[in-house]
């Protein structure tokens, strides 16, 4: 059985990384520009996880928290404030001169919101859920790992960018995922990671643009610190007197996406 679902997970990745790599470069041989290229690959990858999902893995996905809205702006209100004053540090310790809104925000709010919708579908919805079907009974050590698969998928950035840069951006991507894996896991809706990735991104994209020269490069002290505060307020959220009823459930529920 857990060879199944290792090998389901397996593919799983194997299949978003072929083909988000296949789209990429045919984007790159038609001469398409990065952020269409961005905006056609993941509205592709997220209809193909939606029909898998739909058709074979099955994997209940919640869009939207049955909690009271006053519960869910509690739990999330911390998440969103870290991650936005976050983002900003870490752009204040760049190694480029930023200029504010180098990229029409218009253009960077779509962005922002592809790319938010695909990756929180696909590592939260379906990558998340997978490996807690592999560890039941160790729901830190499923988001760890969960996490952690989030953090490789970043490897691909080492094509265009020196293997340090590449390599902390891995880490601060893993303490991201811990966060917005809490955030799902405590609200069971995954609006809720959309949002607080969407604001992550947004300010990102906003203020570097997609250029490989303006891309941020924080020093090692300042991604670490960023990844600290991840990290302490993912476990903050899933304290041991918050993970009663945390786990997965096996089937359906009428709210799923």
């Amino acid at each position: 059985m857990h060879i199944k679902a290792i090998l389901r997970l397996g593919g799983l990745c194997a299949l978003s990384l072929v083909v988000m790599l296949g789209l990429g470069t045919i984007g790159h041989l038609r001469q398409l520009s990065d952020p269409t290229d961005i905006i056609l690959q993941d509205g592709i990858l997220l209809v193909l996880m939606l029909g898998l999902n739909a058709e074979w893995l099955r994997v209940p996905i919640f869009l939207r928290s049955a909690l009271p809205l006053r519960q869910q702006v509690t739990i999330n209100a911390v998440p969103l404030v870290v991650i936005a004053l976050t983002g900003l540090k870490l752009l204040a310790f760049t190694r480029v001169q930023l200029q504010p809104f180098v990229m029409p925000v218009t253009l960077a709010f779509l962005l922002a919101l592809c790319a938010a919708s695909y990756e929180e579908y696909f590592f939260r919805g379906l990558v998340l859920a997978l490996v807690m079907r592999l560890l039941p009974r160790h729901l830190l050590s499923a988001v760890m790992g969960a996490s952690l698969i989030f953090g490789l998928f970043h490897l691909v950035n080492w094509v265009h960018q020196p293997l340090n840069v590449t390599l902390l951006q891995m880490g601060n991507a893993w303490a991201l995922a811990m966060l917005l894996s809490a955030v799902y896991l405590r609200t069971r809706g995954l609006l809720w990671p959309i949002v607080c990735h969407f604001v992550n991104d947004f300010t990102v994209m906003a203020m570097t643009g997609l250029a490989e020269e303006s891309r941020p490069t924080a020093s090692l002290p300042v991604s670490l610190a960023v990844a600290g505060v991840y990290v302490v307020t993912a476990l903050i959220l899933l304290r041991p007197t918050k993970r009663a009823g945390l786990e997965w459930p096996t089937k359906p529920a009428e709210n799923v996406w």
